[in-house]
């Protein structure tokens, strides 16, 4: 459905919902302070699930605490999920709390949503079934906005160029911390392996790299026999430090991280294949993909499992 008719069907609900007020709205809201952009996605998704399947309306917000958010009004919004995507309903937060039905998202709502169809809470390692239902929710509930939609068709269409393309997604930096519950890290040397036999097999002209560690770059570039195409203008660290919590000076700096990464996933999912390791990003790679009712010509995600040890998951604030 595109932009108009989306816009259309959202005013005719929001007047049906103010004319009768049979309709609950179901008022998501993220403090996650320290989680990256997919992790605190993936919460929201979680919770339209819920909503969906309790007839509620969903409604989206990210507090000023998340890592994403710039001071005061930014793009005209003070909710750091609008700078990126449209919300569900066009009503206005403070038309919600205007004689409306209103229930606020729990915890214990996420973690019913991620039982049911992962089989355990909050994982890196996800089951087809929850793949699949996420794919229904996020076709159902979760739209680029116009700007930033239009921005990342024409990034894709400058960087992939219609070419047979590897989409390779690399996950370094704190990831090589060994955080319990975390992935084991992959290597570049296993990202190597693994892609020159996906280019062998399948003919791939190029590969596409998102990564948050500039470090891996210049051996791929060498070891790799087509061309490695990758975003110049993206932010990426060169230590184990993630690159959420790097000290950076650039205007607009928090909005640009989450820009960066969205921008990276759709131009993975845009890609013919794609290799990727256990990350929040290759879940939604995949659910994203799944959702607009598309394969890849080969999918590998490298898993090595999970680490099991008494190392928190802890960064320093900026």
């Amino acid at each position: 459905m595109n932009t108009f008719y989306r816009m259309i069907e959202k005013v005719y609900l929001d007047y049906k919902i103010r004319k009768s007020s049979d309709k609950e709205i179901y008022y998501i809201r993220i403090d996650n302070k320290v989680a990256g952009f997919f992790a605190i996605l993936r919460e929201a998704l979680d919770y339209c699930c819920y909503a969906d399947e309790q007839g509620f309306l969903p409604y989206i917000v990210y507090s000023k605490q998340t890592l994403y958010a710039e001071k005061g009004l930014f793009l005209g919004t003070n909710n750091p999920f609008e700078y990126y995507f449209e919300q569900p309903l066009s009503l206005k937060a403070e038309i919600l709390f205007g004689g409306l039905n209103v229930i606020k998202s729990r915890n214990e709502h996420l973690s019913n949503i991620e039982l049911k169809y992962n089989l355990k809470q909050f994982s890196y390692i996800v089951e087809e079934s929850y793949i699949e239902k996420m794919a229904d929710i996020y076709k159902k509930y979760m739209h680029l906005n116009i700007t930033t939609s239009k921005k990342i068709e024409k990034s894709v269409e400058n960087i992939l160029h219609g070419k047979y393309t590897l989409g390779v997604h690399i996950r370094g930096t704190d990831y090589n911390k060994g955080f319990n519950n975390h992935p084991v890290p992959v290597t570049v040397d296993e990202y190597i392996a693994a892609i020159n036999q996906e280019i062998t097999e399948k003919r791939y002209e190029q590969v596409f790299v998102a990564t948050d560690d500039a470090r891996c770059l210049k051996e791929l570039k060498q070891k790799i026999n087509v061309p490695v195409v990758y975003y110049k203008n993206t932010m990426r660290a060169n230590g184990n430090k993630s690159v959420a919590y790097e000290r950076n000076e650039r205007d607009y700096n928090n909005y640009l991280l989450g820009w960066e990464v969205l921008k990276d996933a759709y131009t993975l999912l845009a890609c013919d294949g794609f290799i990727g390791c256990l990350s929040q990003v290759d879940i939604f790679v995949q659910i994203v993909k799944k959702s607009k009712g598309q394969e890849f010509a080969s999918l590998k995600i490298i898993d090595k499992g999970i680490l099991v040890n008494n190392k928190p998951c802890w960064e320093p604030t900026r």
